[in-house]
C-alpha cells in the first residue's frame, strides 16, 4: 500500500504539472484516492520473536472501542495502564505484580518452659504487603511447630487451622 500511496501522489504532481494544474476528472479521482489512503487508520499483523532483544512501544489512542477495534491494545497514561478493547470498551490489561514480603515481626521470647508441651506463642498483624498478595508460609524447627491464620486479632474467626504444610497467609491477616 505504501508504494501505491507513492506512485498515486507521484501521478498527481506527474499530471498536475502536465495539465498546469488543470482537475480533470482523472486528477479529481487520484485527489479523491491519495486522501482516502491518507486518513484510512493503519492496521498491521505482525508476528516477532523478540526474545533476543527489544520491544514494542504502545501510544495512546482515541479510537472508539467497537466490534471493528476488537483486540486492539492502547496505553492510557492517566490509568499508568495498556487498555485491551473487547469489542464493546476499552479496559486496563491486569498485571500481577505485587508485594508479597511482609515487613518483619518478632514474636516474644518464652523461656524456661517445660518440654513435651504445647505452647502458643503472639497473635501478630501481617503488614507490609500489597492488598491481595499472598506470602508463603512455611515452618521449621524440633517438634511439631504449626501456625494457623487468623482474620481476627483474637483468632475467633480462623481461615486456616492449625497446620504444620505450606500455606498463604495475606495482608491483615493474624
Amino acid at each position: 500500500m505504501g508504494q501505491l500511496f507513492r506512485q498515486v501522489r507521484a501521478e498527481m504532481k506527474t499530471e498536475a504539472a502536465m495539465n498546469n494544474f488543470a482537475f480533470s476528472p482523472r486528477n479529481l479521482l487520484l485527489a479523491a484516492l491519495f486522501l482516502f489512503l491518507s486518513f484510512a487508520p493503519a492496521r498491521a499483523q505482525i508476528d516477532a520473536d523478540f526474545s533476543g532483544g527489544g520491544g514494542i512501544i504502545i501510544g495512546a489512542s482515541s479510537t472508539t472501542c467497537n466490534a471493528a477495534a476488537s483486540g486492539g491494545l492502547r496505553y492510557n497514561s492517566a490509568q499508568g495502564c495498556v487498555e485491551l478493547c473487547d469489542g464493546f470498551s476499552w479496559n486496563c490489561m491486569a498485571t500481577n505484580i505485587c508485594d508479597g514480603i511482609p515487613a518483619s515481626f518478632s514474636f516474644t521470647d518464652q523461656n524456661s518452659l517445660a518440654t513435651s508441651t504445647q505452647y502458643s506463642s503472639d497473635i501478630v498483624l501481617i503488614t507490609g504487603m500489597d492488598a491481595g498478595c499472598e506470602h508463603t508460609v512455611s515452618l521449621s524447627g524440633q517438634g511439631s511447630p504449626q501456625y494457623r491464620i487468623c482474620s481476627t486479632s483474637n483468632c475467633s474467626s480462623v481461615t486456616e487451622r492449625w497446620s504444620q504444610k505450606i500455606g498463604h497467609v495475606a495482608k491483615v491477616e493474624f
